[in-house]
């Protein structure tokens, strides 16, 4: 039998009884099996219980036996099996165990049942699910998305977020989190670089120009462009006659000019809400990251 139809024993959540976590993914078959197959048996029980209340109510007996009040409880704990999770239901349920057997005739014991249906159907009415297409699966909740946990673990947390916004639907969303992922690289180059002394940025104060070096947590994504081209190009003195010089040189050419096409093509826009993406352009936006973060992971970490 599947985890999901065993009943749930004393001391046990919902969710550990289950085995899931809020926001996992549940299959179909899962949800058939646990929510079909549940709300079936509790079905069977109220309608058992009815058909008891009914044999007593041919008979004219205005109170039930011991024997009929201890099998309508034992139907109705199996409720509360199934509905573990649904509070109302729970409490309606309980109220008619909880009942002295005096108060077992079947005019009570229907009125009752009929509350405890209601409620059910209210709660049932209340669950909502959220259906992730096939083909989007593979990018919600993903461990490591882009292949960068070990050196990057702080940009992995948003590529896991920008991942689950691209599964759910929320494109716009998805963007702003892989520019997240992208300013952690970016920064993270910034140290790699020693770019620090370029971070600077100029004001006026009382009529006098001032300039002040500006922490790499601070600064804005063209102040780190700025700073990142300035190293590049104290990096070209001598990158002719060095292979290491000219391989690193290199390297990091490539990983900057990715950056500054991320600030201008997407970075500003989803910043300052001047566009709604689409699908396929944020997967294309998504596979660019991708490379970027894999291509810095090569030579640069967190």
């Amino acid at each position: 039998m599947n985890r999901l139809t065993q009943p749930i024993h004393a001391g046990e959540t919902a969710l550990e009884w289950q085995g899931l976590q809020p926001f996992q993914l549940v299959s179909l078959l899962d949800m058939l099996d646990k929510y079909a197959y549940g709300f079936y048996n509790t079905g069977k029980c109220l309608e058992n219980i009815r058909e008891l209340c009914s044999k007593y109510a041919r008979r004219g007996e205005a109170n039930f036996p011991s024997t009929a009040i201890r099998e309508i409880k034992e139907l109705l704990q199996t409720m509360k099996t199934w509905c573990h999770d649904l509070e109302n239901t729970l409490k309606g349920i309980d109220r008619i165990i909880d009942l002295p057997d005096s108060e077992y005739y079947g005019s009570n014991i229907e009125q009752l049942l009929g509350e405890v249906t209601r409620r059910l159907d209210d709660e049932i009415e209340s669950l909502q699910f959220i259906y992730v297409p096939k083909d989007k699966i593979v990018y919600y909740r993903a461990g490591d998305l882009f292949g960068i946990a070990e050196k990057f673990p702080l940009a992995n947390d948003e590529a896991r977020l920008a991942g689950n916004c691209f599964a759910t639907g929320h494109h716009t969303a998805c963007v702003f989190h892989l520019m997240r992922v992208v300013e952690i690289g970016a920064k993270a180059m910034v140290v790699a670089l020693k770019v620090q002394k370029h971070l600077i940025v100029t004001s006026h104060l009382n009529g006098k120009k001032q300039v002040v070096k500006k922490p790499v947590e601070l600064c804005d994504w063209n102040t780190l462009k700025i700073g990142l081209q300035k190293a590049l190009t104290e990096m070209e003195q001598g990158g002719k006659t060095s292979v290491l010089k000219k391989e690193k040189l290199e390297f990091f050419s490539h990983a900057v000019s990715q950056f500054g096409l991320f600030k201008d093509a997407w970075r500003n826009k989803v910043a300052h809400s001047q566009k709604e993406y689409q699908p396929g352009e944020t997967l294309d936006i998504m596979n660019n990251v991708r490379h970027f973060m894999q291509h810095l992971s090569e030579r640069v970490a967190e």
